[in-house]
């Protein structure tokens, strides 16, 4: 070994305090030094951005036991900022990696993952992984597919004697994209960790002068292979719990290196729960920012939310399209990128195939609309907060069989007592009316209605309830309120 050589060596272990390969059981620095060797060469907006390049590094070898494995996003506004320094440096760390600046096909790729999963590394993901290029949709969906382990994709390839026959390949492998600014569609971003960059120029940095030191950089990636090796096990069977509200496809990204941190021990697993909480809540920014598009269906459930009236049980469809086109016409006007103005046909659309809530008519003739009731579960389920309501006027099927004959009579009665149509003050929801009790010769229940007696000219006025009278002195006329079955059956919230 020369001189130049011992000194390098001496050197990495002055930049390692972990001990030296072939003792990895007990190389408990060694996210440590991972994380000291990227940070002398990489330089990202936010230092624990230096945090996720390590545990995402380490999660590389051990991606089959983690079962998901979170797509890396290098993202940058500009060129010179780091990206492909970055990738080379994952490109020495990582399980097996393959660098690339362009993929040609999805069936290139699953014939490079058919003996095992490959750490891909595409540079140029702006270019090459550029929505509006064809063929690219399919590249994407091998990418996204890919997100979990036992995902495969046919790929149809030769056999003997000529033709071709189906074989399925699998697609699960850890990917890592850069680009300035990817236009990456949004399912791909939420299966990312983003890691931001910019150029460094103030000179943070070391140049990555691989002459020198690919040795060095190799060597640690060979001791992140053995303490994974040794820590398989114990990956495998960790369960660590994540933060509050890192949920779904937000806990398949952070569950990888949570696993990771744990294994690692000391301050790794705080490290982790801390990244996964700024994740959350840079979701929630850019999902306010715009920055995330959500679909149509989605962003109108929100409004729903926003904009339901207090103390209102059924709002017409009429009226929530008008409020829509009104508070959020970005979204629901003419100058929408839709081009035109949300109809209420469009709005039932979306509220059916969306969520399986239809549009209700809760009274004969009456305007059709939506029952806040019906919406409460899909809201709750989509984690949303609707505006606080009095759920008292809301139709009610065992309200609806108890209070509804008494003011079905009540308005009968009063049709036959004044030769009209009930007023208005007769006409309050069935919730809100008090049945009266008939006199000891006409009871108010299980008795054939009669004519009323005149009651004593005593206020207030005491009605006692009957159904559908015909007066005295005028000819025979049809009832001024629908059959008590159908009444009912309005009260139900069951339309024709």
């Amino acid at each position: 070994m020369t001189d130049e050589r011992k000194t390098t060596d001496q050197e990495a272990g002055e930049a390692f305090s972990g001990p030296a390969f072939g003792t990895a059981p007990e190389d408990i620095h060694l996210l440590d030094d991972v994380r000291a060797w990227l940070a002398r060469f990489v330089f990202p907006m936010r230092e624990s951005d230096i945090d996720v390049l390590t545990l995402w590094a380490v999660h590389t070898h051990v991606c089959q036991e983690t079962y998901t494995s979170p797509r890396l996003l290098i993202d940058s506004p500009m060129p010179g900022s780091g990206k492909t320094t970055t990738l080379e440096h994952l490109q020495r760390l990582c399980l097996k990696p393959v660098q690339m600046a362009s993929v040609s096909s999805p069936a290139l790729l699953t014939r490079m993952l058919k003996d095992g999963p490959r750490t891909l590394l595409i540079d140029e993901a702006d270019r090459s992984l550029d929505p509006k290029k064809d063929g690219v949709g399919d590249l994407i969906a091998v990418l996204n597919s890919g997100y979990k382990r036992g995902a495969t994709r046919p790929v149809l390839v030769p056999v003997k004697g000529g033709g071709w026959e189906a074989e399925e390949m699998p697609t699960f492998a850890p990917v890592a994209m850069a680009g300035n600014n990817p236009a990456l569609p949004d399912d791909t971003r939420a299966r990312c960790i983003r890691v931001l960059l910019l150029p460094d120029n103030q000179g943070h940095c070391d140049e990555s002068d691989w002459e020198i030191i690919e040795d060095d950089a190799c060597r640690l990636g060979s001791r992140l292979a053995n303490w994974a090796e040794h820590h398989r096990d114990q990956i495998r069977n960790s369960r660590p719990d994540l933060p509050e509200g890192v949920t779904g496809r937000a806990r398949e990204r952070w569950l990888p290196l949570k696993r990771v941190a744990v294994a690692a021990g000391g301050r790794w697993p705080q490290i982790a729960d801390n990244l996964a909480i700024y994740d959350r809540e840079q979701m929630k920014a850019d999902l306010e920012d715009g920055l995330v598009r959500e679909r149509p269906a989605m962003l109108l459930l929100r409004d729903l939310a926003r904009y339901w009236p207090e103390d209102t049980a059924h709002w017409p469809s009429q009226a929530i399209r008008d409020t829509l086109i009104r508070e959020n016409p970005d979204m629901w006007s003419r100058d929408s990128p839709f081009g035109r103005d949300i109809t209420t046909k469009r709005l039932g659309k979306m509220l059916a195939q969306g969520y399986g809530v239809h549009s209700r008519q809760l009274r004969r003739g009456g305007p059709r609309g939506y029952v806040r009731r019906e919406l409460e579960p899909v809201w709750q389920r989509m984690g949303m907060t609707p505006s606080a309501s009095d759920e008292s006027d809301a139709p009610d099927e065992s309200d609806a069989q108890t209070q509804a004959p008494a003011s079905h009579a009540s308005l009968a009665s009063h049709a036959s007592d004044t030769g009209g149509p009930p007023t208005k003050a007769m006409q309050a929801p069935a919730s809100h009316v008090t049945p009266t009790t008939g006199s000891a010769s006409h009871p108010a229940e299980g008795v054939t209605p009669v004519t009323p007696v005149t009651p004593e000219p005593t206020p207030p006025r005491t009605v006692t309830p009957v159904t559908h009278v015909t007066p005295p002195t005028e000819a025979k006329r049809e009832p001024t309120t629908p059959p008590l079955s159908e009444f009912m059956a309005e009260l139900r919230g069951e339309s024709r």
